[in-house]
């Protein structure tokens, strides 16, 4: 069962007074009966009042110059029970305190309260519930299940410069207390249930915010003219959320914003000329917009994550863009109504690792140049108008695992050199041996598949090609790597007799060949297959 925490009120602390220095037994002594209590754990072997003289060597413990602890980190260190028996009065002299990623329970003790020099705390990733002391500077209680019924009775943190509650049961509307953080430079209130609009006190108070995520909520609303009296933001995420109304020409007064995320909302109108006056922007993602790029975009030349999919942007992608988007190692524009061909400065995009076009309106061949994308991981042409052959420097992406090329107008046959894809062909051109899936059903593709397809592919699970005018034999090699779990070749001319090494795709799951002249006995060639018949 999930712990519910409440954060039913917060406690005011006064401070109590500095201790000039402690002894090593006094501050060993209540970590070894803390730890007594808890569920044995090796992370711990090193605390023991038997090794008195390395404490601040002990697991986790960091002393300051005289000998007292003052840091004590003990995340990610599987541990569980509860922190409330660990005397923190015996720790005047802690700065930090780290206790993220373990399955601590109970209550968050009250004695943190007196340690007057804490300035970072992190309970993250635990199942905690309780109250906080107000003098901190650091608070991070991300990966919880905190829940809050009445955000009026917390106070602000005057002092507090990061606050997360990223990941939690969060409800209600924007959280009041935060808008008295006036210190504060990071916020994340990112999945969780919000509602409502963002408070205009957040834009009026918080002027020394550098990021600003609250993603995935349901905040709605216009974005406030106010956004931009946030002047010192770097990251700017508001996707998944209800947002409406235009994007705001403003926020390109916003002069240090390197990441703005507006996908997943209810946004409308153009994307503004005035975003390409953020030359410092390093990553895009917007929604629910029209029109086509706008030409002063290729000034961000900063760019290393573009995502503008599922929109409604038309128009030509100009070889600007691309030009000045060297940085990029991610465009993703699919589902649009783009024209026109692709350009070939498509092969300056050297650092690309995902290149997402599918879906759109894109027509003529596809560049050679996208050989010299040789970090490929992911390329999707799916869905387009690209026509005549398959560039031959495909055989370049080795990285490649996924490559679709379907329901395009690509014509003549797969050229000799895809084979290189799985091929036995010199080692200086053994290409896309990382190749998962691959898929240019629905084309005007001809000719013989390469017989050495799937032979130096070991994770190749998934393949079609279907819908084309294929002919001659099925590659032997396809299932050497025991992974292909999918595979069509319907509605071709292949014939001949139907291999009898099906049997050994122990994953197979889905294989459709009618609409070929295939001939043989299917019993000899399945045998008894260990997945059953796979779907015909």
């Amino acid at each position: 069962m999930k712990t519910s925490l409440f954060f039913l009120h917060f406690l005011v602390l006064s401070l109590f007074p500095l201790k000039s220095s402690s002894s090593a037994r006094t501050e060993a002594q209540p970590l070894v009966q803390w730890k007594n209590t808890l569920p044995p754990s090796s992370s711990l072997n090193s605390w023991s009042l038997s090794n008195l003289r390395n404490l601040c060597r002990w697991t986790g413990s960091r002393c300051n110059t005289v000998g007292s602890v003052s840091e004590m980190d003990l995340s990610d260190a599987s541990l569980s029970g509860t922190i409330e028996k660990l005397d923190f009065d015996s720790f005047q002299n802690l700065t930090s305190l780290n206790h993220s990623g373990n399955n601590f329970s109970g209550s968050i003790p009250s004695g943190i309260g007196s340690l007057s020099r804490l300035v970072f705390l992190d309970l993250s990733n635990n199942v905690l519930e309780g109250s906080i002391p107000t003098e901190i500077e650091y608070l991070d209680f991300s990966s919880n299940f905190l829940e809050t019924s009445d955000w009026s009775m917390i106070p602000s943190f005057s002092l507090l410069k990061h606050l997360s509650f990223n990941y939690n049961e969060l409800h209600l509307g924007f959280p009041g207390f935060v808008s008295g953080c006036l210190n504060l430079t990071f916020l994340d209130l990112s999945k969780n249930h919000l509602i409502g609009p963002v408070l205009e006190s957040l834009f009026n108070n918080l002027v020394k915010l550098e990021y600003l995520n609250l993603t995935e909520n349901s905040f709605e609303g216009p974005l406030s003219t106010n956004l931009t009296k946030l002047s010192k933001l770097k990251d700017l995420r508001l996707a998944n959320n209800s947002f409406t109304g235009y994007i705001l020409d403003s926020i390109s007064l916003i002069s240090d914003l390197q990441i703005l995320e507006l996908l997943g909302n209810y946004f409308q109108g153009n994307i503004p000329a005035s975003l390409g006056q953020l030359r410092r922007l390093r990553a895009l993602a917007q929604n629910s917009i029209t029109g086509s790029l706008p030409l002063s975009l290729s000034n961000l030349t900063n760019l290393y994550e573009l995502g503008l999919s599922d929109n409604n942007l038309s128009g030509e992608i100009s070889p600007h863009f691309l030009s000045n988007w060297t940085k990029l190692t991610s465009l993703q524009i699919q589902n649009n109504s783009f024209t026109g061909e692709l350009p070939s400065e498509i092969g300056l995009l050297t650092n690309l690792s995902y290149l997402f076009l599918y879906k759109s309106a894109f027509s003529g061949s596809i560049p050679p140049k996208v050989g010299n994308l040789r970090n490929l991981l992911n390329l999707d042409l799916s869905t387009n108008y690209f026509s005549g052959e398959i560039p031959r420097t495909i055989r370049n992406l080795t990285n490649l695992s996924l490559l679709h090329l379907y329901s395009n107008n690509l014509t003549r046959t797969i050229p000799p050199m895809i084979g290189d894809l799985h091929g036995q062909l010199p080692e200086s051109i053994s290409n896309l041996v990382k190749l998962n899936t691959l898929s240019v059903f629905t084309n005007n593709l001809s000719g013989i598949l390469p017989r050495e397809l799937g032979r130096n592919s070991p994770s190749l699970a998934s393949v079609s090609f279907s819908n084309n005018g294929f002919s001659g034999e099925l590659p032997p090699g396809l299932c050497s790597g025991f992974a292909l779990n999918q595979f069509t070749v319907n509605n071709n001319n292949f014939s001949r007799l139907l291999p009898d090494y099906f049997k050994n795709c122990t994953s197979l799951t889905k294989l459709q060949l009618e609409g070929n002249r295939f001939s043989g006995n299917i019993s000899d060639a399945f045998g008894v297959h260990p997945n059953g018949s796979p779907q015909l």
